[in-house]
């Protein structure tokens, strides 16, 4: 039914690494068949910049699975070792106090 349809989608998907046809060896495709000097350039680039979006894509997946918490907590156990961190959080409380205080009167 439905649901084994949806489950062979995604192995399959798993296995090809995309839903969709994959742009990039469709540009290449492209390439193959390109003439003149002005097709083959324009082709070239946009393979580029579809090169430069997955490089971007893998960034912002590693990025974004990060766990940073643990950096966090040392970041803040150093501030308040050194004596830092209430400082901070009142100077950090004040801008608060001050931006909402200067929003509420630019609305009034």
């Amino acid at each position: 039914g439905w649901h084994t349809r949806c489950l062979e989608a995604v192995v399959s998907t798993q296995s090809t690494g995309a839903v969709v046809g994959d742009k990039l060896m469709a540009l290449e495709k492209e390439l193959e068949a390109a003439e003149g000097e002005g097709a083959i350039a324009d082709i070239k680039n946009r393979m580029r910049l579809e090169e430069e979006k997955r490089a971007n894509y893998k960034i912002e997946n590693i990025r974004r699975k990060h766990n940073y918490i643990p950096l966090i907590m040392e970041m803040i156990k150093i501030l308040a070792e050194k004596g830092m961190l209430l400082p901070l959080t009142m100077k950090a409380k004040e801008k608060l106090t001050s931006e909402a205080a200067a929003k509420k009167d630019s609305q009034a």
